[in-house]
């Protein structure tokens, strides 16, 4: 399967003229998958109603994998996964690439998934980042080494846990993330999902910290009306912020959404502090003919 597009054909403010455009090649299959995507972003492109997180670059990727089911040995289907990336300027010069692997991806017959990754990076600054507040990582040309352990209960059971751990070098330094959530299904209408991610920074320009805690609360009146509530605190922003959105399916492709939401700022001295307020609806109606 092929597909090619165009993002767009944009003039900036100098007058100059510039396009985006890419492919894909799709070879999806249960034994063998394979797909080839490439990219050309202007660098006067401007993508008005959308959005591009970098422009005047060329991009390409490869995914390929290999998902035998061996049937044995309580395992219902091993992925072998190789995803390389490349990305330069339009001159050619290298920007980022990186290669993600999954020497190990298990599914097995009662739900349970495993897994572990290993995955090089290399990335290239013009210009010194500032990561977090006071950690600032100088222009140059960095190279590092990335791991990943996940675990996945099965999403049948009435209790699902998910958790990953990632850990190895980072631009200069290392850096470490925990990602542990639990969902609770006490009843085919409730899901309760509680998340955590804390990261730790280390690096010659300074140590960091940040957390992302966040609890959901679903409630399914029926397959067609479902009623979401998001609670979530970072320490980044220091901002607590909750979300209650109801969503009713009056058929498909016909919607109504009504959505509510409040966020607290965390002061110095942990007092909480109103934030914003906001709310919205939208009605979602489908013609087909």
């Amino acid at each position: 399967m092929t597909r090619y597009r165009v993002h767009g054909l944009r003039t900036d403010a100098s007058g100059k003229v510039d396009y985006a455009g890419g492919f894909e090649l799709d070879y999806p299959n249960d034994l063998w998958y394979a797909a080839w995507s490439g990219k050309r972003i202007g660098r006067n492109f401007d993508a008005a109603m959308g959005f591009v997180p970098r422009t005047g670059i060329y991009s390409t990727g490869l995914s390929t994998a290999f998902q035998p089911r061996p049937g044995r040995l309580g395992i219902r289907q091993l992925f072998f996964e190789l995803e390389p990336s490349l990305v330069t300027d339009l001159q050619g010069r290298v920007e980022s690439w990186g290669v993600f692997t999954a020497p190990f991806n298990a599914v097995t017959e009662s739900g349970e998934h495993l897994e572990w990754n290993y995955a090089p990076a290399f990335e290239r600054l013009d210009a010194p980042f500032e990561i977090q507040p006071g950690v600032v990582i100088p222009a140059g040309s960095y190279r590092w080494t990335r791991f990943r352990a996940e675990v996945n209960t099965a999403t049948k059971r009435p209790w699902v846990i998910d958790a990953a751990f990632r850990w190895g070098s980072f631009y200069s330094g290392s850096l470490r993330q925990y990602q542990p959530s639990v969902t609770l299904k006490p009843s085919v209408h409730v899901a309760l999902v509680l998340q955590m991610e804390r990261d730790e920074g280390s690096l010659p320009e300074g140590d960091f910290v940040t957390q992302l805690f966040s609890g959901r609360l679903d409630y399914s009146f029926s397959p067609n009306a479902r009623w979401s509530n998001l609670v979530q605190y970072d320490s980044v922003s220091r901002i607590l912020g909750f979300q209650s959105r109801f969503r009713w399916i009056l058929k498909p492709g016909n919607d109504l959404f009504v959505v509510a939401s409040r966020g607290w700022f965390r002061r110095s001295d942990d007092a909480y502090v109103p934030s914003f307020d906001q709310g919205s609806a939208k009605l979602q109606y489908t013609f087909r003919f």
